[in-house]
């Protein structure tokens, strides 16, 4: 069979059935960086440390204290701890895009090389033509034929 037909039956048939599954969890975890005010003793400090804690909801014991030599010699205190934050919609729609990107060339590699074909080298210049997308924009618009000379660069027979 020819590439391009056998690259179009697994564009439709696995990599769009794919893409429908796919999700994004929409926090992270990051590592808050609170500095202390200089002159805090101990009993102060405490009282931070139960005043963050009740305010992120997040248990006392999890949260760390670190000290930090500063630039001028000065003598820096941070309470660190992790918390759950939300993702931005530009970082969803990153983090989908990258998903489907790689998910979408894996299953393409491994269908292709089923069908007798060998991933191979190519001149990137053959893809100056695809500057302004990617295979998340060119699924999401329906742009399959554009999709097929993507990957048809990638196999040969």
């Amino acid at each position: 069979m020819e590439k391009s037909i056998i690259l179009m039956e697994i564009i439709t048939q696995k990599v769009i059935p794919f893409i429908s599954t796919v999700t994004v969890v929409p926090e992270k975890q990051i590592t808050k960086i609170i500095e202390i005010e200089e002159g805090q003793n101990l009993t102060t400090l405490n009282k931070t440390i139960s005043t963050i804690a009740e305010e992120y909801n997040i248990e006392p014991e999890k949260i760390f204290i670190g000290a930090d030599k500063g630039y001028d010699d000065s003598f820096l205190l941070s309470v660190y701890f992790d918390t759950i934050v939300s993702k931005t919609k530009n970082e969803i729609e990153n983090e989908m895009k990258s998903i489907i990107e790689r998910k979408s060339y894996r299953i393409i590699y491994d269908n292709m090389i089923k069908n007798g074909f060998k991933r191979v080298g190519f001149n990137s210049k053959l893809l100056k033509n695809f500057n302004d997308t990617n295979v998340y924009e060119m699924i999401k618009n329906n742009e399959l034929n554009k999709l097929v000379s993507y990957y048809s660069f990638w196999f040969d027979n």
